[in-house]
């Protein structure tokens, strides 16, 4: 083959060697909110976890039998004076000292029940994972303010790179006691923190 002939042939395969070279560079794919924005809402099929399946998911009290919120308060007749509910807390209008009356286990009563029609809602109580009756918030522990648990619209901060900020929670506040998606902060794409989705909890309140 003569030397005009070799030329040729390398000049036709070079572009062939270098379009196959680019293609063989993994292709690039970004993650959830890789444009820095929020993370959108995982497919269903992707985010089907239970609340025992996100890690920082706290015990939460939930009803058993016979702890109802009480419909008819013609029952109250029946009950322990200012403790309708039986939860062992005083109605806070009681107008009877709570230290002097006993509960229906012979124990005397803890005073400031905001609500003497729900043993879930007293002083003291922790967080719960139970919708509140229509009309009512999630503040079952009667302090006048409702804490929630996971927190929710997460925000992350940091590059990615050095690591990222931010606790995990919701990027939207659920009503209390229903699920939703939770999220978590990680790096994702080039250089970014986002949330990602992590599973569902339920929306804890105390």
């Amino acid at each position: 083959m003569s030397r005009r002939r070799v030329l040729a042939a390398a000049m036709f395969a070079a572009p062939l060697v270098i379009v196959g070279v680019a293609c063989s560079f993994p292709e690039v794919t970004f993650g959830p909110g890789a444009d820095g924005g929020s993370s959108p809402a995982a497919d269903s099929s992707e985010v089907d976890a239970s609340t025992s399946d996100v890690s920082f998911v706290t015990d939460a009290v939930t009803r058993e039998d016979g702890t109802a919120a009480i419909a008819d308060a013609s029952v109250c007749e029946t009950r322990p004076k200012c403790d309708c509910d039986d939860d062992g807390y005083a109605d806070e209008a009681c107008d009877v000292d709570a230290s002097s009356l006993l509960s229906s286990k012979g124990e005397p009563l803890k005073p400031g029940d905001c609500d003497d029609l729900d043993p879930l809602r007293h002083p003291g109580q922790g967080f719960v994972d139970e919708v509140p009756a229509e009309g009512k918030d999630g503040d079952w522990n009667c302090d006048d303010e409702v804490e929630r648990f996971p927190l929710a619209k997460v925000t992350c901060s940091g590059n990615g790179l050095t690591g990222c900020v931010g606790s995990p929670g919701y990027l939207v506040e659920p009503v209390c006691g229903t699920a939703n998606d939770v999220y978590a902060c990680e790096a994702s794409g080039l250089g970014r923190c986002n949330s990602i989705p992590k599973g569902r909890a339920t929306q804890l309140c105390k």
